[in-house]
């Protein structure tokens, strides 16, 4: 089975050599344990280890946000952006916008090998508020087929 790595040792001697490529991980939480800084990694050691295109999509803090989280650890995002293998986008769920469609047109020009969605909470809370337009246009599993590509046959099941 082929797998891809965190690139953080004790993660990857964890996980027996990291997660199978394709799954979908699902980062749970509180505010301010760090599932963002751990994302944000992954995706930094993507690119920067592996070689990996990697799209974080951010649904709450903004690039320049980011910018500044990452540089608190020495990580130089606009360096990757530069190189093409790291694409910020920013959706501000209070504008309306038709996000399925936005993610579509990024992942098919941009082809990222790794993807962040940060947070899905705060994207299915605009949809429960209405700022998403109508809720037969929106689910979590369309979501997670503009994201990943791959047949799903099996239920996907997410509590907090």
């Amino acid at each position: 089975m082929e797998k891809t790595k965190f690139g953080i040792q004790g993660l990857d001697k964890a996980f027996e050599g990291g997660i199978p490529t394709g799954n979908l991980v699902l980062i749970s939480g509180g505010a301010g344990t760090g599932k963002s800084t751990l994302c944000l990694q992954f995706l930094l050691n993507g690119a920067t280890l592996f070689g990996e295109k990697a799209l974080y999509i951010s649904t709450e803090q903004s690039s320049e946000e980011l910018y500044k989280q990452a540089s608190s650890f020495g990580w130089d995002l606009v360096k990757l952006e530069e190189k093409n293998l790291l694409k910020i986008l920013f959706f501000d769920i209070t504008r309306g916008a038709n996000f399925l469609a936005e993610v579509d047109v990024v992942i098919k020009e941009f082809q990222p090998k790794r993807v962040i969605i940060d947070s899905m909470t705060t994207l299915t809370d605009a949809l429960i508020i209405g700022g998403m337009g109508n809720q037969s246009d929106f689910s979590l599993v369309q979501v997670i087929e503009k994201v990943s590509p791959i047949p799903r046959t099996e239920q996907i099941i997410f509590t907090n």
